[in-house]
């Protein structure tokens, strides 16, 4: 593997308003697919009352609001086991992770996915 293969001529010779375009581009896409598949962050984002029209650019990223551990545990809990924060379907995973369970629980967290 040669460093090339992180080299990415478009962006490396961007301006900075180009950079700006296409970090805006990867996210919108991002968040697209997230509240199309994930019901975890559908119904975390319908709660808090974000739509997806509202995050116009990078600036909007304030709107969507932080999750913490406790969220997940809670969904995994009312929906075993890995409860809803599953964005493509359980077959796509090729492995999950364990946490060590030292807040007195072990948890699950997916990882890699097959196809993105």
């Amino acid at each position: 593997m040669t460093s090339l293969e992180y080299y990415d001529e478009k962006v490396e010779r961007s301006s900075r308003d180009e950079i700006v375009r296409i970090q805006f581009e990867k996210l919108d896409a991002l968040l697209k697919k997230v509240y199309a598949s994930n019901p975890f962050y559908r119904k975390k984002f319908d709660s808090y009352g974000v739509t997806l029209s509202a995050i116009s650019s990078l600036e909007d990223l304030q709107k969507i609001p932080f999750t913490v551990k406790k969220e997940f545990e809670e969904d995994q809990e009312k929906h075993p086991i890995f409860g809803t924060n599953l964005t493509e379907p359980l077959e796509n995973y090729v492995q999950y992770r364990q946490t060590s369970g030292t807040q007195g629980r072990v948890g699950i967290g997916e990882e890699s996915v097959r196809v993105i």
